[in-house]
């Protein structure tokens, strides 16, 4: 291996303070996108929720009307 001089060195210093600059930002970018991404899934999810749950109430009560309107008749 041959010796580096110092400003080599320093050059070299200074690209990998760039590239570790670089890569924090990406990832910390990469972290803020997954955050929304869950946040925007959330909001999906919970009126998806409460819609099904409101489907299959109206749906026990609907079944349960029939079956008492069939009794009292029959």
């Amino acid at each position: 291996m041959r010796n580096r001089t110092e400003e080599q060195t320093e050059g070299m210093d200074s690209e990998w303070r760039k590239f570790s600059a670089r890569r924090r930002i990406c990832r910390a970018l990469s972290r803020l996108v997954t955050i929304l991404g869950l946040a925007a899934a959330g909001l999906l999810v919970i009126p998806a929720g409460i819609l099904f749950l409101l489907i299959v109430g109206l749906w026990t009560a609907a079944d349960r009307l029939s079956r008492s309107l069939n009794m009292a008749a029959g």
